[in-house]
């Protein structure tokens, strides 16, 4: 292993290496890719026992590498996921070729302020076009719905592959509301997190009837932490606990 004798010779050499990782990352892409059209519905492209094999495997390799084996796992849960919604998009676009609008479930179309205005004219408040591009890329399941080019519905979901998935920021234009996108998407997004122990979501003021239907039940132990307390209190989204 070389030893450097500055930072800027540190660098040089990491910008190195990564010039080789995104060529394997391009390669191994293109051959997941290719996987779509082997999987017969969602779960088969998720394919979790098929996750844990790899994540075993290449703790097994880091071990005998000698690199740091959570630093390694971790990375390739991250790199995994980004797969997985990327097979998502083939998967979807092989068996819905007709279908008036275009799904996407990564965001490597997304026009961040496209998607902030689409929020706000939602309407859903005002959020930051480089909040949401960190938000929506640290969700592990995410979906942009287009007619065209043009971005009308979207929804994401915070999970951790397991135990819990919260559905949140559904927002559809207000042009094309009333055509069911906002069913679609919760439903996908579910359909995403199937087998968690739970799947949870705030639901508006008034929408409680809404996500009812969709399967969803009223909790009765629910507490949060809002970072403005006062304008949520305002809002009566929550109440104070005496």
């Amino acid at each position: 292993m070389q030893n450097c004798n500055n930072i800027e010779e540190v660098r040089t050499n990491i910008n190195s290496i990564d010039e080789e990782i995104v060529k394997l990352i391009t390669k191994r892409g293109h051959f997941v890719k290719q996987a779509a059209k082997f999987k017969k519905d969602t779960a088969d492209v998720k394919a979790p026992k098929r996750v844990e094999e790899v994540i075993s495997k290449v703790r097994d390799l880091a071990k005998t590498a000698g690199a740091n084996e959570e630093v390694v796992e971790n990375v390739y849960r991250t790199m995994i996921d980004s797969f997985i919604n990327a097979e998502m998009n083939e998967f979807e676009h092989l068996k819905t070729k007709d279908e008036k609008f275009q799904w996407f479930y990564d965001s490597n179309k997304t026009n961040w302020d496209e998607l902030s205005n689409l929020y706000k004219i939602a309407p859903l408040g005002d959020k930051k076009a480089e909040d949401l591009k960190v938000v929506f890329a640290n969700s592990k399941y995410k979906c942009f719905v287009y007619d065209n080019e043009k971005l009308i519905g979207v929804g994401r979901s915070v999970a951790d592959g397991y135990d819990v998935s919260y559905i949140c920021d559904v927002a559809i234009h207000p042009d094309f509301q009333g055509l069911g996108l906002g069913k679609q998407i919760v439903n996908k997004l579910v359909e995403f997190s199937y087998n968690y122990n739970k799947i949870i979501l705030f639901a508006s003021m008034g929408k409680e009837p809404f996500y009812a239907k969709l399967g969803f039940d009223k909790m009765n132990t629910a507490m949060a932490i809002f970072k403005n307390r006062q304008r949520v209190l305002d809002m009566g989204l929550v109440s104070e606990f005496k």
